[in-house]
């Protein structure tokens, strides 16, 4: 079975289930519930504003649904034996797993993108501003972040030998890199420098690229660019009402690097996913470790998730 058959199969199967349009429906909740920009920020923002919320919902949204959706992708196969018989074809192994994430990459861009043009809709008639430039760079940036975090989550289900595995490591690397700038950075810069981050940092510059290296805040930095407001790792209306809090005249301080540099961040976390979860998929045994009895109840209790095989 070629990829892309594998790929249209998984696409169709979660676009017509629950999970993908419900992180829609979450999407535009939480767009609603975000602050909203002062008049000043406002101004600042300009025709980026209509795209403010949106933005704050595909950066918290997207990396969530992708791991709903991303668990299992390789190590249902393996469990239920599909695996054994898509091989059996002309399917290799590494197909597979990029069918995967096409195919499951496309089932979440859908509704996040519809829900994005939704927002995006409601906040034009709100704020009177829009740029169609600005929005189809959104949209292509979007979808980069969708296929990012597939392809991340993909990998590391590749590269498990079992769901508890799957789910207990992508777990902790979604989390991770989500709360990135909030805990893991100081946790992962004070032990391996021993100094806690703070107003006298050693190497501030080294930290605040640092800052940009998570798919979350490179998204963000990206999207912050192409909005002409203050780049960093933040939501655009907290980057603005930062700098207009550090300085009256509004003077936010230039970017350690390139904002192109947010780029390469972003795609290099799904590129090491897929080519260590391929590898070890090549190298591994088909035939998955045994699951633990109340895992397997609590995975079958889910409705969006397929039954674990007897």
């Amino acid at each position: 079975m070629p990829s892309t058959t594998i790929a249209r199969t998984e696409c169709r199967r979660y676009l017509r289930g629950k999970t993908t349009w419900l992180a829609a429906l979450v999407f535009i909740v939480f767009s609603r519930i975000v602050a909203r920009p002062s008049p000043e920020a406002t101004r600042i923002i300009g025709n980026a504003v209509s795209l403010a919320h949106a933005q704050a919902a595909t950066v918290l949204i997207v990396p969530f649904a992708a791991a709903a959706l991303g668990f299992r992708a390789i190590t249902r196969e393996r469990e239920s034996g599909t695996a054994r018989i898509l091989l059996g074809t002309k399917t290799t192994r590494p197909r597979l797993v990029l069918g995967m994430v096409l195919g499951r990459g496309t089932a979440l861009l859908v509704p996040i993108l519809t829900a994005t043009v939704l927002v995006v809709g409601y906040d034009i008639l709100r704020y009177g501003q829009f740029s169609p430039v600005l929005f189809l760079g959104f949209l292509a940036f979007s979808t980069a972040y969708v296929f990012a975090w597939t392809g991340l989550i993909v990998g590391l289900s590749a590269a498990s030998s079992s769901t508890t595995r799957a789910v207990i490591f992508g777990t902790i690397v979604t989390i991770g890199l989500t709360l990135w700038n909030g805990i893991t950075l100081p946790l992962i810069w004070q032990f391996t420098t021993g100094t806690t981050p703070g107003s006298e940092l050693a190497h501030p510059k080294l930290f605040e690229i640092a800052g940009w290296l998570s798919p979350r805040s490179a998204f963000l930095v990206l999207t912050n660019w192409l909005f002409g407001v203050p780049i960093g790792p933040n939501v655009a209306i907290t980057e603005v009402a930062d700098a207009l809090r550090q300085s009256a005249e509004f003077a936010p301080t230039p970017p350690p690097i390139s904002s192109w540099w947010a780029f390469g961040f972003l795609l290099a976390w799904p590129a090491l996913a897929l080519a260590g979860g391929i590898t070890t998929f090549q190298r591994g045994d088909l035939a998955p470790h045994s699951q633990g009895g109340l895992f397997r109840r609590l995975v079958d209790a889910i409705p969006s998730l397929p039954p674990l095989p007897p």
